[in-house]
Protein backbone atom coordinates (compact mmCIF):
# COMPACT_ATOMS: atom_id res chain seq x y z
CA UNK A 1 0.00 0.00 0.00
CA UNK A 2 5.22 2.02 1.71
CA UNK A 3 6.08 2.02 1.49
CA UNK A 4 2.99 2.86 2.82
CA UNK A 5 5.10 5.57 4.69
CA UNK A 6 5.80 5.95 1.80
CA UNK A 7 2.14 5.14 2.23
CA UNK A 8 1.32 5.97 5.03
CA UNK A 9 3.90 6.73 7.81
CA UNK A 10 6.78 4.67 8.20
CA UNK A 11 5.83 1.46 10.12
CA UNK A 12 8.91 0.81 12.05
CA UNK A 13 8.19 -2.16 13.20
CA UNK A 14 11.39 -2.97 14.90
CA UNK A 15 11.95 -1.86 18.78
CA UNK A 16 14.90 1.09 17.57
CA UNK A 17 17.26 -0.03 20.27
CA UNK A 18 17.05 -3.81 18.63
CA UNK A 19 20.46 -4.36 16.83
CA UNK A 20 18.88 -7.63 15.00
CA UNK A 21 17.49 -6.86 11.63
CA UNK A 22 15.40 -9.59 9.35
CA UNK A 23 16.49 -7.64 6.31
CA UNK A 24 19.46 -8.23 3.96
CA UNK A 25 20.38 -6.12 1.59
CA UNK A 26 18.77 -6.97 -1.92
CA UNK A 27 20.91 -7.68 -4.66
CA UNK A 28 21.51 -4.87 -7.43
CA UNK A 29 19.42 -6.33 -9.43
CA UNK A 30 16.90 -3.53 -11.02
CA UNK A 31 14.40 -6.50 -11.52
CA UNK A 32 13.82 -7.82 -7.74
CA UNK A 33 11.58 -7.60 -4.41
CA UNK A 34 11.46 -10.14 -1.38
CA UNK A 35 8.35 -12.14 -0.91
CA UNK A 36 6.72 -13.10 2.65
CA UNK A 37 5.83 -16.49 3.24
CA UNK A 38 3.61 -17.28 6.60
CA UNK A 39 4.43 -20.66 8.59
CA UNK A 40 1.43 -23.35 8.60
CA UNK A 41 0.29 -23.26 12.31
CA UNK A 42 -3.08 -23.75 14.42
CA UNK A 43 -5.21 -20.64 14.41
CA UNK A 44 -3.96 -19.55 17.82
CA UNK A 45 -0.18 -19.87 17.67
CA UNK A 46 2.30 -16.89 16.63
CA UNK A 47 2.43 -15.67 13.45
CA UNK A 48 5.92 -17.01 11.86
CA UNK A 49 6.90 -15.64 8.51
CA UNK A 50 10.38 -15.37 6.45
CA UNK A 51 11.45 -13.17 3.57
CA UNK A 52 13.07 -14.42 0.32
CA UNK A 53 14.49 -12.69 -2.52
CA UNK A 54 12.87 -12.89 -5.84
CA UNK A 55 13.69 -12.10 -9.52
CA UNK A 56 10.74 -10.75 -11.69
CA UNK A 57 11.94 -12.53 -14.91
CA UNK A 58 12.00 -15.79 -12.76
CA UNK A 59 8.11 -15.45 -13.52
CA UNK A 60 7.14 -15.89 -9.47
CA UNK A 61 3.76 -16.82 -8.62
CA UNK A 62 2.75 -14.76 -5.29
CA UNK A 63 0.01 -12.34 -4.22
CA UNK A 64 0.03 -9.03 -3.46
CA UNK A 65 -1.85 -7.68 -0.21
CA UNK A 66 -3.69 -4.37 -0.20
CA UNK A 67 -4.96 -3.04 3.07
CA UNK A 68 -4.61 0.07 5.33
CA UNK A 69 -2.02 0.27 7.74
CA UNK A 70 -3.99 2.54 10.38
CA UNK A 71 -2.99 4.24 13.47
CA UNK A 72 0.57 4.54 14.71
CA UNK A 73 -1.04 2.70 17.86
CA UNK A 74 1.23 -0.61 18.73
CA UNK A 75 0.14 -3.56 17.02
CA UNK A 76 1.35 -6.84 18.01
CA UNK A 77 4.55 -9.11 17.45
CA UNK A 78 5.32 -11.30 14.70
CA UNK A 79 8.83 -13.16 13.88
CA UNK A 80 10.22 -12.58 10.65
CA UNK A 81 13.19 -14.50 9.70
CA UNK A 82 14.06 -15.33 13.11
CA UNK A 83 13.33 -11.25 14.74
CA UNK A 84 10.41 -10.25 16.45
CA UNK A 85 9.04 -7.68 13.81
CA UNK A 86 6.11 -5.72 15.13
CA UNK A 87 2.80 -4.76 12.36
CA UNK A 88 0.08 -3.07 13.50
CA UNK A 89 -3.65 -4.64 14.09
CA UNK A 90 -4.97 -4.46 10.95
CA UNK A 91 -2.15 -6.77 9.07
CA UNK A 92 -2.18 -8.62 11.84
CA UNK A 93 -5.49 -9.82 11.34
CA UNK A 94 -4.65 -9.94 7.44
CA UNK A 95 -1.41 -12.49 8.54
CA UNK A 96 -4.13 -14.60 10.22
CA UNK A 97 -6.39 -14.59 7.29
CA UNK A 98 -3.97 -15.64 4.90
CA UNK A 99 -2.08 -18.37 7.20
CA UNK A 100 -5.71 -20.09 7.58
CA UNK A 101 -7.48 -19.13 4.43
CA UNK A 102 -4.11 -19.33 1.67
CA UNK A 103 -1.52 -21.73 3.47
CA UNK A 104 0.46 -21.92 0.23
CA UNK A 105 0.72 -18.46 -0.98
CA UNK A 106 3.73 -16.16 -0.79
CA UNK A 107 2.73 -12.56 -0.07
CA UNK A 108 4.13 -9.10 -1.31
CA UNK A 109 3.52 -6.97 1.45
CA UNK A 110 4.84 -3.47 1.78
CA UNK A 111 5.62 -3.12 5.17
CA UNK A 112 7.20 -6.74 5.58
CA UNK A 113 8.84 -6.63 2.29
CA UNK A 114 10.80 -3.64 1.97
CA UNK A 115 13.23 -2.11 4.66
CA UNK A 116 11.54 1.02 5.42
CA UNK A 117 14.54 2.47 7.07
CA UNK A 118 16.61 2.03 3.72
CA UNK A 119 15.12 5.09 1.86
CA UNK A 120 17.54 3.78 -1.33
CA UNK A 121 15.99 0.55 -1.28
CA UNK A 122 12.04 2.18 -0.51
CA UNK A 123 12.90 4.18 -3.77
CA UNK A 124 13.94 1.94 -6.12
CA UNK A 125 10.65 -0.40 -4.52
CA UNK A 126 8.15 2.41 -4.76
CA UNK A 127 9.26 2.91 -8.78
CA UNK A 128 8.48 -0.95 -8.89
CA UNK A 129 5.07 -1.04 -7.34
CA UNK A 130 3.01 -0.72 -10.27
CA UNK A 131 4.95 -4.12 -12.23
CA UNK A 132 4.52 -5.62 -8.40
CA UNK A 133 0.56 -5.39 -8.22
CA UNK A 134 0.16 -5.85 -12.31
CA UNK A 135 2.28 -9.41 -12.07
CA UNK A 136 0.43 -10.45 -8.67
CA UNK A 137 -1.73 -13.58 -9.47
CA UNK A 138 -3.97 -12.27 -7.10
CA UNK A 139 -4.29 -8.91 -5.37
CA UNK A 140 -6.04 -9.42 -1.84
CA UNK A 141 -8.09 -6.37 -0.50
CA UNK A 142 -7.89 -6.66 2.78
CA UNK A 143 -10.95 -4.66 4.39
CA UNK A 144 -10.66 -6.23 8.34
CA UNK A 145 -11.72 -8.75 10.30
CA UNK A 146 -14.62 -6.61 12.20
CA UNK A 147 -17.16 -7.45 9.55
CA UNK A 148 -17.16 -10.63 11.17
CA UNK A 149 -20.20 -8.98 12.80
CA UNK A 150 -22.30 -9.45 9.90
CA UNK A 151 -22.14 -13.17 8.67
CA UNK A 152 -24.76 -14.45 10.79
CA UNK A 153 -27.24 -12.12 9.25
CA UNK A 154 -26.02 -12.58 5.30
CA UNK A 155 -24.45 -16.67 5.65
CA UNK A 156 -24.44 -16.82 2.06
CA UNK A 157 -21.49 -13.66 1.35
CA UNK A 158 -20.37 -15.94 -1.39
CA UNK A 159 -23.02 -15.50 -3.18
CA UNK A 160 -22.63 -11.49 -2.90
CA UNK A 161 -23.37 -9.77 -6.61
CA UNK A 162 -24.55 -12.96 -8.40
CA UNK A 163 -28.24 -11.58 -8.97
CA UNK A 164 -27.00 -10.38 -12.33
CA UNK A 165 -25.54 -12.90 -15.34
CA UNK A 166 -21.74 -13.38 -15.18
CA UNK A 167 -21.59 -12.65 -18.87
CA UNK A 168 -23.47 -9.24 -18.11
CA UNK A 169 -21.65 -5.87 -18.94
CA UNK A 170 -21.26 -4.06 -15.64
CA UNK A 171 -21.52 -0.52 -16.11
CA UNK A 172 -21.38 1.20 -12.58
CA UNK A 173 -23.15 4.41 -13.97
CA UNK A 174 -26.73 2.33 -14.73
CA UNK A 175 -28.90 2.48 -12.36
CA UNK A 176 -29.92 -1.03 -10.99
CA UNK A 177 -33.40 -2.53 -11.09
CA UNK A 178 -32.41 -5.05 -8.32
CA UNK A 179 -35.47 -5.79 -6.25
CA UNK A 180 -33.45 -6.32 -3.19
CA UNK A 181 -34.78 -4.12 -0.56
CA UNK A 182 -33.07 -6.58 3.15
CA UNK A 183 -32.16 -4.60 5.35
CA UNK A 184 -29.36 -6.27 6.75
CA UNK A 185 -27.61 -6.57 3.40
CA UNK A 186 -28.16 -2.80 2.67
CA UNK A 187 -26.75 -1.58 5.76
CA UNK A 188 -23.90 -4.00 4.85
CA UNK A 189 -23.56 -3.02 1.76
CA UNK A 190 -23.23 0.83 2.68
CA UNK A 191 -20.93 0.28 5.59
CA UNK A 192 -18.45 -1.35 2.87
CA UNK A 193 -19.13 1.06 0.57
CA UNK A 194 -17.88 4.04 3.18
CA UNK A 195 -15.03 2.05 4.30
CA UNK A 196 -12.11 4.04 5.15
CA UNK A 197 -10.44 1.77 3.28
CA UNK A 198 -11.24 3.57 -0.21
CA UNK A 199 -10.27 7.09 0.96
CA UNK A 200 -6.65 5.61 0.65
CA UNK A 201 -4.55 7.00 -2.43
CA UNK A 202 -1.78 4.00 -2.99
CA UNK A 203 -5.57 1.75 -3.78
CA UNK A 204 -5.37 2.91 -7.13
CA UNK A 205 -2.82 1.62 -8.85
CA UNK A 206 -2.88 -1.85 -6.33
CA UNK A 207 -5.89 -2.09 -7.38
CA UNK A 208 -6.04 -0.67 -11.00
CA UNK A 209 -3.32 -2.44 -12.10
CA UNK A 210 -4.63 -5.83 -10.34
CA UNK A 211 -5.38 -8.66 -13.01
CA UNK A 212 -7.31 -10.39 -10.43
CA UNK A 213 -8.55 -9.18 -7.35
CA UNK A 214 -10.41 -10.93 -4.17
CA UNK A 215 -11.97 -8.95 -1.42
CA UNK A 216 -11.83 -10.74 1.79
CA UNK A 217 -13.42 -9.05 4.89
CA UNK A 218 -14.55 -10.76 8.09
CA UNK A 219 -14.09 -14.59 7.68
CA UNK A 220 -15.09 -14.04 3.75
CA UNK A 221 -14.15 -13.40 0.64
CA UNK A 222 -15.59 -12.43 -2.77
CA UNK A 223 -14.58 -12.08 -6.03
CA UNK A 224 -14.24 -8.32 -7.54
CA UNK A 225 -16.86 -8.22 -9.87
CA UNK A 226 -19.32 -9.67 -7.49
CA UNK A 227 -18.03 -7.15 -5.11
CA UNK A 228 -18.88 -4.08 -7.37
CA UNK A 229 -21.81 -5.63 -8.42
CA UNK A 230 -23.18 -6.22 -4.75
CA UNK A 231 -22.35 -2.44 -4.07
CA UNK A 232 -23.85 -0.90 -6.87
CA UNK A 233 -27.18 -2.74 -6.19
CA UNK A 234 -27.55 -0.82 -3.04
CA UNK A 235 -25.66 2.25 -4.02
CA UNK A 236 -26.15 5.05 -6.38
CA UNK A 237 -22.98 6.72 -5.65
CA UNK A 238 -19.85 6.76 -7.95
CA UNK A 239 -17.29 6.61 -5.05
CA UNK A 240 -15.17 4.13 -3.97
CA UNK A 241 -15.20 0.94 -5.41
CA UNK A 242 -17.99 2.09 -8.14
CA UNK A 243 -15.29 4.65 -9.05
CA UNK A 244 -12.22 1.94 -9.50
CA UNK A 245 -13.70 -0.19 -10.85
CA UNK A 246 -14.66 2.58 -13.99
CA UNK A 247 -10.55 3.48 -13.77
CA UNK A 248 -9.63 -0.54 -14.15
CA UNK A 249 -11.47 0.04 -17.62
CA UNK A 250 -10.25 2.82 -18.43
CA UNK A 251 -6.63 2.11 -17.86
CA UNK A 252 -6.32 0.70 -21.89
CA UNK A 253 -7.62 3.88 -23.16
CA UNK A 254 -4.93 5.89 -21.89
CA UNK A 255 -7.30 8.84 -19.95
CA UNK A 256 -5.25 8.20 -16.71
CA UNK A 257 -2.71 10.66 -17.66
CA UNK A 258 -0.62 11.97 -14.77
CA UNK A 259 -2.44 15.72 -14.67
CA UNK A 260 -5.34 14.07 -14.59
CA UNK A 261 -5.05 11.41 -11.95
CA UNK A 262 -3.56 14.39 -10.20
CA UNK A 263 -6.79 16.06 -9.99
CA UNK A 264 -8.87 13.60 -9.98
CA UNK A 265 -7.41 11.98 -6.29
CA UNK A 266 -6.74 15.11 -4.46
CA UNK A 267 -8.73 14.42 -1.92
CA UNK A 268 -7.21 10.85 -1.42
CA UNK A 269 -5.55 9.89 2.01
CA UNK A 270 -1.85 9.18 2.78
CA UNK A 271 0.26 10.10 5.61
CA UNK A 272 3.23 11.04 3.45
CA UNK A 273 2.06 14.08 1.21
CA UNK A 274 5.06 12.94 -1.07
CA UNK A 275 2.85 9.89 -1.89
CA UNK A 276 0.15 12.51 -3.63
CA UNK A 277 2.45 12.32 -6.38
CA UNK A 278 4.57 9.03 -6.27
CA UNK A 279 1.72 6.48 -5.52
CA UNK A 280 0.23 8.05 -8.34
CA UNK A 281 2.97 8.05 -11.20
CA UNK A 282 2.99 4.00 -11.76
CA UNK A 283 -0.82 4.62 -13.17
CA UNK A 284 0.08 7.56 -15.02
CA UNK A 285 0.20 6.70 -18.64
CA UNK A 286 2.35 9.22 -19.49
CA UNK A 287 4.73 9.35 -16.73
CA UNK A 288 7.57 6.75 -17.88
CA UNK A 289 10.74 7.60 -16.60
CA UNK A 290 9.74 9.76 -13.72
CA UNK A 291 11.83 9.72 -11.14
CA UNK A 292 11.04 8.69 -7.58
CA UNK A 293 13.24 9.56 -4.53
CA UNK A 294 12.17 10.14 -0.74
CA UNK A 295 14.99 11.84 -0.14
CA UNK A 296 13.93 15.01 -1.71
CA UNK A 297 11.72 17.74 -0.28
CA UNK A 298 9.03 18.81 -1.50
CA UNK A 299 9.83 21.74 -3.14
CA UNK A 300 12.18 19.81 -4.96
CA UNK A 301 9.09 16.88 -5.98
CA UNK A 302 7.24 20.08 -7.02
CA UNK A 303 10.08 21.34 -9.10
CA UNK A 304 10.48 17.86 -10.59
CA UNK A 305 6.72 17.44 -11.46
CA UNK A 306 6.11 20.76 -13.25
CA UNK A 307 9.70 20.22 -15.20
CA UNK A 308 8.92 17.12 -16.46
CA UNK A 309 4.86 17.84 -17.58
CA UNK A 310 6.94 21.09 -19.10
CA UNK A 311 9.12 18.88 -21.08
CA UNK A 312 6.79 16.84 -22.30
CA UNK A 313 4.21 18.78 -22.86
CA UNK A 314 1.89 17.41 -20.47
CA UNK A 315 -0.11 21.17 -20.22
CA UNK A 316 -0.90 23.85 -21.88
CA UNK A 317 1.33 26.99 -21.65
CA UNK A 318 -1.70 28.83 -20.14
CA UNK A 319 -2.93 26.56 -17.34
CA UNK A 320 0.84 26.16 -15.68
CA UNK A 321 -0.31 28.52 -12.57
CA UNK A 322 -3.19 26.82 -12.15
CA UNK A 323 -1.40 23.34 -12.26
CA UNK A 324 1.64 24.66 -10.24
CA UNK A 325 -1.35 25.49 -7.48
CA UNK A 326 -2.88 22.17 -7.54
CA UNK A 327 1.17 20.33 -7.04
CA UNK A 328 1.68 22.74 -3.70
CA UNK A 329 -1.52 21.72 -2.60
CA UNK A 330 -0.91 18.07 -3.05
CA UNK A 331 2.63 18.30 -1.72
CA UNK A 332 2.04 20.52 1.26
CA UNK A 333 -2.04 21.35 1.77
CA UNK A 334 -1.71 24.83 1.71
CA UNK A 335 -4.00 26.83 -0.84
CA UNK A 336 -1.78 29.68 -2.40
CA UNK A 337 -2.40 33.10 -0.75
CA UNK A 338 -3.68 35.07 -3.32
CA UNK A 339 -1.39 38.43 -1.83
CA UNK A 340 1.70 35.88 -2.77
CA UNK A 341 0.34 35.13 -6.42
CA UNK A 342 0.33 39.06 -6.68
CA UNK A 343 3.47 40.11 -5.72
CA UNK A 344 4.98 36.71 -7.28
CA UNK A 345 4.88 38.73 -10.80
CA UNK A 346 7.77 40.95 -9.13
CA UNK A 347 9.55 37.90 -8.62
CA UNK A 348 12.66 38.04 -10.03
CA UNK A 349 13.80 36.57 -13.47
CA UNK A 350 16.71 34.16 -12.27
CA UNK A 351 14.83 32.73 -9.59
CA UNK A 352 15.97 29.03 -10.09
CA UNK A 353 18.63 26.84 -12.36
CA UNK A 354 15.78 24.80 -14.03
CA UNK A 355 15.50 23.00 -17.74
CA UNK A 356 12.17 24.88 -18.05
CA UNK A 357 11.80 28.07 -20.00
CA UNK A 358 11.17 31.11 -17.91
CA UNK A 359 8.60 33.80 -18.31
CA UNK A 360 6.49 36.04 -16.60
CA UNK A 361 4.46 33.17 -15.61
CA UNK A 362 6.98 31.06 -14.44
CA UNK A 363 8.53 33.70 -12.15
CA UNK A 364 4.70 33.51 -10.87
CA UNK A 365 4.51 29.69 -10.89
CA UNK A 366 8.11 29.67 -8.27
CA UNK A 367 6.47 32.17 -6.11
CA UNK A 368 4.47 29.53 -5.13
CA UNK A 369 6.76 27.99 -3.05
CA UNK A 370 9.11 31.31 -1.92
CA UNK A 371 7.19 31.27 1.81
CA UNK A 372 8.56 28.27 4.02
CA UNK A 373 6.82 25.31 3.78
Amino acid sequence: MVMRQSKDETNQTQDLGESWSPYKPLSQHRDCTRLLRIEAAKDGDPITCSLFEVIFGDRPKFGALSYMWGDGQAGQTITLNGVGFNVRQNLWDALHYLRKHAPDTDYWIDATCINQKDIPERNRQVRMMHHIYFRAQTVVVWLGKRYAEYEAALPDLQRLGHDKPSNEQFNPELPTDSPRTDSAERSFAEKLYNDDYWKRLWIIQEIGLAQKIKVCFGNSATEWKQFTQFITMHNSGSKGPIRLERQREEKYTGSNTLLQLLQDHKEADCQDRKDKVYGLVGMASDARGFSIDYNKSVFEIWTDVMEFMNRHSLFFDRDIISIGHLVKFLLTGAECDPLQQILGLYAPREVKQSSMKYDSSLCTLFSIFEEKI
